[in-house]
C-alpha cells in the first residue's frame, strides 16, 4: 500500500511539473518540424547543416533562412541555432498570456537553455506593436531583456506602442 501511494505521488509530481512546463511556454513540449532543400548531419561533431528554402516549426514558432546550423550538445539536445538570410525570420509565443514576437535579421543565433536570442545585421524585433530596430539585438526571453550595444554601424530606433490613458507619452 505504501509503494502504491509512493508511486501515486511521484506521478502526480511528474504530471504537474510537465503541465508547470506547458504553462510557460507550451512549444516546448511539440516536436520540431525541418524542411530544406539539402541536410547534412555530422554524427562526430553533432551538426546539422541545412540549406536552400528552409521552415522551421514547433508550434507557433516559425524561423525561415537560407542556411540553418542546429548544434546539438553531449547528451543530444539541440544547444543552438544560427540561421541565415535575407533576411532570416523568426516568430513565437515567448509566453502564453503575450502576443506573438516578431524578429528578423541577416544572421539568428538562438541559445535554447539561455533562451536568448542574437540578432545581427539589419536586426529588429516587434511585440504588441513595439518595434526595436539596430545593428545587433540580443533578446533574452528567461530574463525579459532586450539590448542594443552601441555599435559604428547603426542607431537603435525604438517604436513604444501606448497601452492605456495613463501612458499617453512622454
Amino acid at each position: 500500500m505504501k509503494y502504491l501511494l509512493y508511486l501515486l505521488s511521484v506521478i502526480s509530481l511528474l504530471s504537474f511539473s510537465l503541465l508547470v512546463i506547458a504553462k510557460d511556454n507550451p512549444d516546448d513540449l511539440l516536436p520540431i518540424q525541418i524542411s530544406s532543400d539539402s541536410f547534412e548531419f555530422n554524427n562526430t561533431t553533432g551538426v546539422a547543416t541545412y540549406k536552400g528554402k528552409i521552415e522551421v516549426t514547433q508550434g507557433s514558432r516559425q524561423l525561415t533562412s537560407t542556411s540553418l546550423n542546429i548544434y546539438r550538445s553531449k547528451d543530444g539536445s539541440i544547444d543552438r541555432m544560427i540561421a541565415v538570410g535575407s533576411p532570416a525570420k523568426y516568430q513565437g509565443q515567448t509566453d502564453p498570456k503575450k502576443p506573438l514576437l516578431y524578429a528578423h535579421a541577416d544572421t539568428i543565433e538562438y541559445y535554447v537553455q539561455k533562451e536568448l536570442l542574437i540578432l545581427m545585421g539589419h536586426a529588429e524585433v516587434e511585440q504588441a506593436g513595439d518595434k526595436y530596430q539596430a545593428p545587433r539585438i540580443e533578446y533574452d526571453s528567461a530574463n525579459e531583456r532586450i539590448n542594443s550595444h552601441a555599435t559604428s554601424s547603426g542607431r537603435t530606433t525604438i517604436t513604444i506602442q501606448p497601452r492605456d490613458n495613463k501612458n499617453k507619452g512622454l
